[in-house]
């Protein structure tokens, strides 16, 4: 049997896009070898920008083969990638047009946020959810079941476009459930946490699906868990207290799941030994971002942001200890890792991008640039960005 060689890159992974080419997989795992350098290594040179732009171009050229994948990727990357909205919606459209799934549900979520006043878009939105939800596409499934639970209308008579049904909704989050979804999983503890219309409140089924969640592997709901083991729940008729502080079981928990690989995990562990917790978890800086480090090598958006962070003011080993640097600040590293943030899907990086290219930190000032950058980032609802961009018109 023939064992597929899976990557997970810039946003991308090939474990979801089945029958993916040798050559489009060849352009990732180069890329996936350069960016994870970086982020071991960050101070040994490599330029994550032209390592970036290399593999565009790679993809654009086999766009020209009219490879679906690599249309869909260059979508993916859109403004990273040197497009605007326009010309990534017109790639969506164009791989989604050659049964590229990911892409259907990709640009509805683009039509949402550019249309969500047109009802042609909205229509449009909502068709392309359907067909990829048909074809098992997981985030179409979830975006279908948010759909149900608010339900659609148009007009002033209120036509119904999506009837508002809990039951479809629960039956579609189920479904996601059992494939192993974990993302599904979460959304079913979040109902069963309030309630809603036909589906009562009920903390210990919320409990039960948010274990499961963290199992499936699902990042926010090992947060979610962790946080409330850290603390204890509540004790109150609106909250029963289910959970006791557990700091040593979160430990436990959280490092084996990091073991595993699980880079939320390791997100997790940084945030815990950055900020310390009193008498239970002692601060230990460098032991954070080295937590940190692991999770941005598998691809962890928020771990990824935090590193450039540090990169752009400096990070002492200890609070006011200024004769020991555990990160110098470096502009270019700070760059860097906001672009692999943001290729990683964080919106806040797309915001400090667009202030690196409208100030010309570390690299030249391109007002042009500036303004697509802080344009995905106001899409992606980064209130500060639009102050940046009306600034700039």
């Amino acid at each position: 049997m023939k064992l597929a060689a899976f990557v997970a890159v810039a946003g991308i992974d090939t474990a979801e896009l089945p029958g993916a080419s040798q050559e489009f997989t060849d352009i990732l795992t180069a890329l996936k070898a350069d960016q994870d350098q970086f982020v071991k290594s960050p101070g040994a040179g490599l330029d994550v920008g032209k390592s970036f732009s290399a593999a565009v171009e790679k993809v654009r050229a086999l766009v020209q083969k009219n490879d679906k994948d690599a249309v869909y990727a260059l979508a993916r990357w859109g403004v990273l990638g040197g497009s605007d909205i326009n010309e990534v919606a017109a790639l969506y459209r164009r791989a989604a047009g050659a049964g590229q799934i990911l892409a259907k549900t990709e640009l509805s979520l683009l039509l949402t946020q550019t249309g969500a006043k047109n009802p042609k878009k909205v229509k449009e939105s909502i068709k392309l959810i359907q067909e990829a939800e048909a074809a098992d596409e997981k985030i179409a499934r979830r975006m279908l079941a948010q759909l149900y639970l608010q339900g659609v209308t148009e007009g002033n008579k209120g036509k119904v476009v999506v009837e508002k049904s809990s039951a479809k909704a629960m039956a579609l989050l189920e479904k996601g459930e059992k494939a192993g979804d974990g993302r599904a999983t979460l959304g079913l503890a979040q109902i069963y946490s309030v309630g809603i219309e036909g589906i009562p409140q009920d903390h210990s089924k919320a409990l039960t699906y948010l274990v499961k969640a963290c199992n499936q592997g699902n990042g926010e709901a090992l947060n979610t868990f962790s946080r409330r083991l850290l603390h204890g729940d509540p004790d109150t008729p609106e909250s029963p207290k289910l959970l006791a502080k557990d700091v040593p079981a979160v430990l436990e928990m959280l490092n084996q799941a990091a073991e595993k690989g699980l880079a939320p995990a390791n997100l997790m562990l940084g945030q815990i030994y950055e900020q310390g917790m009193g008498a239970d978890v002692k601060r230990d800086v460098p032991k954070a971002f080295d937590c940190y480090s692991k999770a941005a090598c598998g691809n962890d958006a928020e771990s990824l942001f935090r590193l450039g962070n540090a990169c752009e003011t400096g990070i002492l080993k200890a609070p006011g200890d200024k004769a020991n640097i555990l990160i110098q600040p470096d502009a270019k590293r700070a760059l860097n890792f906001y672009r692999l943030a943001a290729a990683n899907g964080m919106q806040e990086a797309y915001f400090n991008l667009g202030v690196f290219y409208e100030t010309g930190i570390a690299v030249d000032k391109d007002l042009a640039k500036a303004r697509e950058f802080f344009s995905r980032a106001v899409l992606g609802g980064v209130a500060q960005a639009q102050k940046r961009l009306d600034a700039l018109k």
